[in-house]
């Protein structure tokens, strides 16, 4: 089954948060990374962004390290 991909701009509606607070965030390992889909566009996984609503910030970032652990 392939996960819906999300704009950034849908990615704000979804969690009202503005963008660069997104990619703030992003740079702290503390929401979902993008993926590039070319030279100039990025997407979000949607099952991972509702993932990070469920979990929360905090538990994402500890959940990524664990991962990388």
């Amino acid at each position: 089954m392939t996960d819906k991909m999300l704009k950034v701009n849908q990615v704000e509606k979804m969690v009202g948060i503005s963008e660069s607070t997104i990619y703030k965030l992003v740079k702290q390992g503390m929401f979902p990374e993008q993926v590039r889909i070319s030279t100039r566009c990025v997407r979000w996984r949607l099952s991972e962004v509702q993932e990070w609503m469920q979990i929360g910030q905090d538990a994402w970032k500890e959940k990524r390290q664990d991962e990388a652990a």
